[in-house]
């Protein structure tokens, strides 16, 4: 799987049902009949490369030299069920989840980590996140939250979401209800230069303009 493939599956993982409030596992394509109904995801649609440079970036409080790529990449998912109810729930409960973490990026505070407002505790007179000043920072036990788009150095504005079309494979002996959602977004990763591949790229961007 794919690392941006990853981002669907945590995004979407113990969050889908059937009308029956059974739950609808994620898997790798094509899926069984027996497995019916599930959600696939690939990558198939392609990758592609926006913009590469060679730059200094902080990791662990450090200066490092990395060569930092920005991509563009088209994902789908796959919408497999027996019954049209069933295809039609699963489809609303995917747009709400990613309608959903839209909406938590752009509600809680961005410096918000491991539990702590972190511009706050900097600088509690500067004023770097309204949303912070408003005391919309999630705590670890009364709201846990963990921001995807961050931790995947996407860039939510770049993110889009068509309207799900069906596949339908009637012709097959036992016939099966297929949709597919296109998801499309822009993302930044980076190669330390005599290191090893990244991970993760959360919060390097502002080292990178």
């Amino acid at each position: 799987m794919m690392k941006m493939e990853y981002f669907i599956l945590d995004t979407l993982q113990g969050r889908l049902t059937d009308v029956n409030d059974e739950s609808v596992r994620l898997i790798q394509a094509p899926p069984q009949y027996n497995n019916i109904p599930c959600i696939t995801v690939d990558n198939s649609a392609g990758t592609h490369t926006l913009d590469s440079n060679k730059t200094n970036i902080t990791i662990d409080n450090q200066r490092v030299e990395a060569i930092v790529t920005q991509y563009e990449t088209d994902l789908r998912i796959d919408i497999w069920a027996l019954k049209e109810t069933t295809r039609q729930t699963l489809i609303q409960q995917i747009n709400e989840c990613f309608m959903k973490a839209l909406s938590d990026h752009y509600t809680y505070c961005t410096s918000y980590n491991n539990g702590t407002c972190e511009c706050i505790v900097e600088n509690p007179e500067y004023q770097h996140d309204k949303r912070a000043c408003k005391g919309q920072c999630p705590t670890p036990h009364d709201l846990p939250y963990e921001n995807l788009w961050t931790k995947y150095n996407i860039d939510p504005a770049s993110f889009t979401l068509t309207p799900a079309y069906d596949l339908d494979e009637l012709n097959e002996t036992e016939p099966v209800l297929r949709s597919r959602i296109d998801i499309s977004f822009n993302y930044t990763d980076y190669y330390i230069i005599g290191g090893k591949t990244s991970q993760n790229i959360r919060n390097q961007t502002e080292d990178t303009e």
